[in-house]
């Protein structure tokens, strides 16, 4: 890959990982509403935006590696490591609020 390949294919994912990122920030939103209905959208705009980075790392993973094993190795470490912290962090969660007690 020539070097303005590079640097245009960096920008261009710099800037589509940032427009997810924003959208998977929206679950700061939650503590501020008590509709139920804008919740469920909260929660199905900010899973889409969650979703949606894995089938992009998926895409970084395939232009960056030269041979398709890699990608596939690469991408079950990836997926193996999201579904890892998938499970524990409610279990981590709860720890810390029974440590501080809120």
């Amino acid at each position: 890959m020539k070097a303005m390949e590079l640097i245009a294919f960096v920008e261009i994912t710099t800037r589509v990982a940032t427009r997810r990122m924003m959208t998977a920030s929206g679950i700061l939103l939650v503590p501020f509403v008590d509709s139920l209905p804008i919740l469920f959208i909260i929660f199905s705009i900010t899973l889409t935006g969650i979703a949606s980075t894995t089938s992009l790392n998926l895409v970084l993973l395939n232009d960056l590696l030269p041979s398709s094993k890699d990608v596939a190795k690469a991408m079950a470490i990836v997926v193996v490591g999201e579904n890892f912290f998938g499970m524990v962090s409610p279990i981590a969660t709860d720890y810390v609020i029974a440590a501080t007690g809120s």
